[in-house]
């Protein structure tokens, strides 16, 4: 099961994601991320909240603006 962020999960998931929690494709992305020198990696499923229609219509919107230091990775 992948994790995602939720109304019920949102205040720990802010505040620590422990990597192992993490399926193995997210952490390779993470990985690379640092070794190509990114200071953020957007993944959807942990930007956005899941359950909430209004947080998926504002940072949905924000995905395509994201920093220049910013990678950003989907998942389907």
């Amino acid at each position: 099961m992948i994790l995602t962020l939720t109304i019920s999960n949102s205040e720990a998931l802010h505040s620590n994601i422990d990597m192992k929690t993490l399926c193995k494709s997210f952490q390779d992305a993470i990985q690379i991320a640092r070794q190509l020198g990114y200071s953020y990696l957007w993944i959807d499923s942990l930007c956005i909240i899941q359950d909430s229609e209004v947080d998926w219509v504002k940072e949905s919107t924000s995905m395509t603006q994201a920093k220049p230091l910013t990678c950003v990775m989907e998942h389907y």
